[in-house]
């Protein structure tokens, strides 16, 4: 932030007032547009995100930062309100793509790993001592990186009922997958019931 052309303060502001006008705006958008999904309000974001880091890196390519300064501040704080719907769409799939019984498990995992990530994310400009650039080429592979693997390894939940049971075994990942794991084998636990009043556990 430091690093930016213009005030500090004034670059707070504006990247302050920019995350929640996206954050009013993507949730205006969720309300009223019945077609605007979790999946493609994620790839917009991303692609807006890449999108304002190719431009700041074109323009330092270009030796064109004193004549476009406002343009390369403007696209780097962008960035923070761009990724800021990725928080919101993360956490709304995280609660409507998980079983009612680990719905908050998987809440929860995924804010302490976005923590980790806040932790870490700073530590990444370190790259800029080998190349001033380096930080923001990461930066943009990371994003495409995040957007092709939501498209293809997330389903869309938006406007579909929340599951309530988990996946038979049949529909696990892993399922037979594992050489020293036996298909055959059960740990469901039924009720059994006997001659008389008596009820037994059976574990097959």
């Amino acid at each position: 932030m430091d690093k930016l052309s213009g005030s500090l303060f004034m670059n707070g502001i504006f990247m302050g007032l920019f995350r929640y006008s996206m954050n009013l705006t993507i949730g205006f958008l969720d309300i009223n547009v019945k077609r605007l999904g979790r999946k493609f309000a994620h790839f917009m974001a991303d692609a807006l995100a890449a999108f304002a880091i190719s431009i700041y890196v074109v323009i330092y390519l270009l030796d064109l930062q004193h004549e476009y300064s406002f343009i390369s501040r403007a696209s780097i704080l962008s960035v923070i309100g761009f990724c800021s719907i990725l928080y919101t769409t993360n956490g709304l799939a995280s609660n409507e793509l998980f079983p009612t019984a680990i719905r908050n498990t998987s809440y929860s995992f995924g804010q302490v790993l976005s923590r980790i990530g806040v932790v870490l994310a700073p530590q990444l400009f370190v790259l800029g001592n080998i190349w001033e650039l380096l930080p923001y080429l990461t930066l943009l592979v990371l994003a495409v990186a995040d957007a092709l693997f939501f498209q293809f390894n997330v389903f869309e939940t938006k406007g579909k009922p929340m599951l309530s049971k988990f996946p038979s075994k049949e529909e696990r990942i892993f399922y037979g997958r594992i050489p020293f794991r036996r298909r055959q084998e059960k740990r469901d636990v039924e009720l059994l019931p006997r001659e008389g009043k008596m009820i037994m556990f059976k574990i097959e």
